[in-house]
């Protein structure tokens, strides 16, 4: 029997076992093996079940926080459930798209965990090369700029690109916000590029947001409060319309397989609605653990608003009037909206 060979499958095995090495070689899992650490866990848990058969005081409402944990199980209904659902809604390509969606999102969340964590590693390395003359600890130097003072500061905290990268859950969690500006610039693409192709651009749209979101928030100190704003969705829309206007052919919007159809809108309504449930969470994670009730709680009555409105506001613009498609673009948006 005959073996088929396809460049595609070819090339996203090699990638893999790329990544695989990479991982195995370069990173390892925080705590595990040391004994120490798993000691001392077991203790705490041992305490909080002992300070909860006394009565004690209920703690404030700022005080709750979930853990990194509980956000990992929300981002990944939002990104693997949520979006890649939503990417089903044009009539002809809706298998595909779903199929693809979660295969290029498993890429993207493997890069992304990896360029998150070497781009300042690299950094830090290039740091404490430029700054070895000047000794640690560094103080405020009146003759610099507080900029050059900063980075002076943090070339003797920062590890260095020779240390092994420690995983934990929350570099995880930061790599499915990559995997987000990924999803949202398929989105733009969907019908319009082969498999191999847009491997390719998830490889280079990974590596941009990675470099985007350290240039942006690490180096340069911007604010993203919720870590989804321009260095996400802003990024991902972006980068999605400037690829589809490579690729894109004579007059698209004229295309007819350009449109839904009642079956894949039906699967698109139902990946908006995992958004709606999870679209809290992927705004707040990024908050202080005091301000995170106050992120759920806007984006929440954000995402309701933007339901009623967008459905009502169709009604007036439309001839057609409102369809389920208008509640879609308001959660999505209401959600974009929530997080500014």
């Amino acid at each position: 029997m005959a073996v088929r060979i396809n460049a595609f499958i070819v090339t996203l095995a090699t990638v893999q076992i790329l990544l695989i090495v990479a991982y195995s070689i370069l990173t390892y899992h925080e705590g595990y093996g040391d004994q120490q650490k798993l000691d001392t866990a077991r203790q705490a848990q041992l305490t909080k079940e002992a300070a909860l058969r006394e009565p004690t005081p209920a703690p404030q409402e700022y005080q709750y926080g979930q853990p990194d944990l509980s956000f990992m199980f929300d981002m990944n209904m939002y990104s693997y459930l949520g979006m890649c659902l939503t990417m089903t809604y044009l009539r002809k390509y809706a298998y595909t798209s779903l199929g693809m969606s979660f295969l290029m999102g498993c890429l993207a969340q493997e890069w992304c965990g990896l360029l998150l964590q070497w781009i300042p590693l690299a950094h830090c390395s290039y740091l404490k090369q430029t700054f070895q003359q000047v000794g640690c600890p560094y103080g405020d130097n009146p003759d610099i700029s507080q900029f050059e003072n900063n980075l002076r500061a943090l070339a003797c905290t920062c590890d260095s690109f020779s240390d092994k990268i420690a995983l934990k859950i929350s570099d995880f969690i930061k790599a499915q916000y990559g995997v987000v500006a990924v999803l949202i610039s398929y989105g733009a693409l969907l019908g319009k590029v082969n498999p191999l192709q847009m491997m390719i651009i998830v490889i280079m749209n990974s590596a941009a947001y990675c470099g985007n979101k350290f240039l942006c928030v690490d180096y340069r100190g911007g604010v993203d409060g919720t870590g989804s704003l321009y260095t996400t969705h802003i990024f991902g829309a972006a980068f999605g319309l400037g690829c589809s206007v490579l690729v894109s052919g004579h007059r698209p919007h004229e295309n007819p397989d350009n449109a839904p159809r009642y079956q894949s809108n039906n699967y698109a309504i139902l990946g908006s609605l995992f958004m709606f449930v999870t679209y809290p969470s992927f705004n707040c994670y990024w908050a202080p653990a005091e301000l995170r009730m106050y992120v759920a709680s806007n984006t929440f009555i954000s995402l309701i608003a933007g339901c009623f409105f967008s459905f009502i506001w169709a009604n007036f613009i439309y001839p057609e009037g409102p369809s389920v498609m208008h509640l879609q673009d308001g959660v999505l948006a209401a959600g974009g909206g929530g997080a500014t």
